[in-house]
Formats: structure tokens, sequence, C-alpha cells
């Protein structure tokens, strides 16, 4: 309104030179708007940071819960795996329990049937005779075949479902994810006698056992307890990799 009277009481010649005298409030109001322009970028580099700042935070707490997840996934894995596994093992451990050996005798004119050997003692009578059987015997592959299957003949109702099992425990171990396997092999292995040692040592390098099972027992180190004393047919050492008697 100021500015109104002033102009309609001026002189028009004046009326220019009047408002010249504004160009330097106008050039303070831009100045001003480029410290603003200036001021609002500073604020928004900041305000990035912090978002960037923020971003990186949630990253590391996401990466966090994330590790956690799989950590957690994991010991679910182990703890599901180590129960069927000690499962695995408690049936092999009830299997060889609960062998047994029986055979006639006569007396009197009766024959009856008696128990010759139970439990691990199974193995004893059955590493006695395969032992017996290949005493003296020359390395051949079919000489081997056909004196393991004269055993495997009297022995495989028992020896079949033992070996079964074993097999599949030590392949339920390589599928896995679990490490290291070789943990867990090692305990299957503690847990056989010298005798179960001495009749796997036969089985793994007959039909039986060449083509899925002796691949295992030399991954695995399976014959690294054999006793050299236990067999007397050493010779065939030499049809397994030295891996299969624990050497590197």
């Amino acid at each position: 309104f100021a500015n109104y009277w002033m102009l309609v009481t001026l002189p028009a010649t004046e009326r220019g030179t009047y408002g010249d005298m504004f160009g330097a409030v106008n050039s303070i109001f831009t100045g001003l708007a480029f410290v603003g322009l200036i001021y609002a970028n500073m604020q928004q580099r900041h305000e990035i940071k912090i978002a960037r700042t923020e971003a990186r935070h949630t990253k590391e707490i996401l990466d966090q819960q994330q590790s956690h997840l799989d950590r957690q996934n994991q010991e679910t894995k182990k703890q599901s795996f180590e129960n069927t596994f000690f499962q695995l093992l408690r049936l092999l451990t009830e299997l060889t329990e609960n062998m047994d050996l029986t055979g006639t005798k006569t007396q009197g004119g009766l024959t009856t049937r008696q128990t010759i050997a139970e439990g691990k003692d199974v193995f004893v009578t059955f590493s006695n005779r395969v032992n017996s059987i290949f005493e003296g015997s020359e390395n051949t592959t079919l000489t081997f075949d056909q004196k393991y299957n004269e055993f495997y003949e009297s022995a495989g109702s028992d020896l079949g479902h033992y070996f079964r099992t074993l097999y599949n425990i030590i392949k339920f171990i390589d599928n896995s994810e679990t490490e290291p396997k070789s943990f867990y092999t090692n305990i299957v292995r503690a847990q056989m006698s010298d005798a179960e040692i001495t009749v796997l040592y036969y089985n793994g390098i007959s039909a039986y056992g060449i083509t899925k099972f002796k691949p295992f027992i030399e991954k695995y180190g399976l014959l690294k307890n054999l006793r050299r004393e236990s067999i007397t047919q050493p010779n065939f050492t030499h049809l397994y990799e030295p891996t299969a008697f624990g050497k590197r």
C-alpha cells in the first residue's frame, strides 16, 4: 500500500528510478535463496548419510539374524542326523547281540540242537571258519570267490543281514551334510570287534561287497584296526587301497 501511494504521488519520469532501488533487495533475496539451496543440499546429504548408516546397521542386523538362523538350521539337521545315526547303531548292536549259532549233537541215538555261540562270539566262530578256508590258499580271484562262497553259504543268513545294516549306516553317514563324517564312521568302527573286522576284510573284496561296500571301507579306513595276526591270508591286502587300513 505504501509502495502504491509512493508511485501514485511520484511523477511518471521518476517512477522508473524508484523501482530500480528494489534491484538490490532482489539480489539479496536471490542470494538468500542460493544460500537456502546450499543449506537444503547439506541437510539432504546429512539425511542421506544417516539413512545409509541406518541401512548398513539394518543389513548387519539382518545378516546376524540370518547367520543365527543358519546355525539353528545346522544344529537342527545335526540333531536329526545324530538321532537317526544312534538309532541305526543301536539296531546294529541289537542285531549282533541277537545272533546265535546252533548245531546238532547226537548222543544215545538221540539228535538234539544246541547253541554253539551267541552275540559277538558268533563272529569269532565266523572268523575262525573263514580263516581256515583261506589258510594256505593261492591269491587268485577265482579261488577267492569259490572259497568265500563256500563260507558265505553256511553263514549268509546271519552275515547278509549284518553287512546290509552296516553298509547302510556308513552310506547314511556318507550321504549326510554333517561334518566331519570320519568322526561318526570312527564310532561305528570302534563298536566292531576284531572278529567282525576280520570277516569284513574278506567280505569287502568278495562279490557281496566289492562293488558298493569296498569303496566305503577304503574311504573311511574301516580296516584300520585289523590285526594282521588275526587273518591267515594277508596276501589279499593289496586288493584294497592303503586308505582302507588308515594309511594316507
